[in-house]
């Protein structure tokens, strides 16, 4: 299937609404959602095929933002999240750096490995508590942050209302 740039902006729009109103349910059905994911993938795969990026020059910031947040929740397909990693570090310039740090986290995190950037918390269930993946070089996290424009991990931190950061920085 081919899009025009409209095309591609109005359905990434609509695709990333349903992501966050299936992702903020009560009870959320994951198999549903898999499902949703695996129709993303196959219309980003598209539109990468016709356009080989979904770049802020391109499509505008807002549907270049929606592409890497779709991309971001398909945890179930970590060989796509790479792919479109490895797209974006092409043209870094052509993407907010932000996104590149979180995919980046959420890459390593998935093939066990440290983040860098600190982004991505764990449910510690047992616990009730939130605390980041082992992430590396804990003690420079907040400079590494701050080059892309990120919060310091202490105020990102925040948004999870038990997050625990009391050995973050003895990893």
């Amino acid at each position: 299937m081919t899009y025009t740039v409209t095309q591609v902006q109005q359905l990434l729009q609509e695709l990333r609404d349903r992501d966050q109103k299936l992702l903020y349910q009560e009870n959320l059905d994951w198999e549903e959602f898999n499902q949703f994911s695996r129709r993303c993938c196959k219309v980003i795969e598209e539109v990468i095929s016709q356009y080989e990026e979904i770049s802020i020059p391109k499509f505008g910031i807002k549907t270049s933002n929606n592409a890497w947040l779709l991309v971001q929740h398909m945890d179930w397909n970590r060989k796509f999240q790479q792919k479109y990693l490895d797209i974006m570090l092409k043209n870094p310039d052509d993407f907010d750096p932000t996104n590149i740090a979180y995919l980046t986290d959420r890459v390593l995190v998935g093939r066990n490995k440290p983040q860098i950037y600190g982004t991505q918390f764990q449910n510690h269930i047992e616990e009730g508590v939130y605390r980041p993946f082992p992430t590396d070089d804990p003690k420079n996290v907040n400079l590494r942050r701050a080059e892309v424009g990120l919060e310091t991990i202490e105020e990102y931190a925040k948004h999870w209302p038990t997050a625990d950061l009391s050995d973050f920085y003895n990893q």
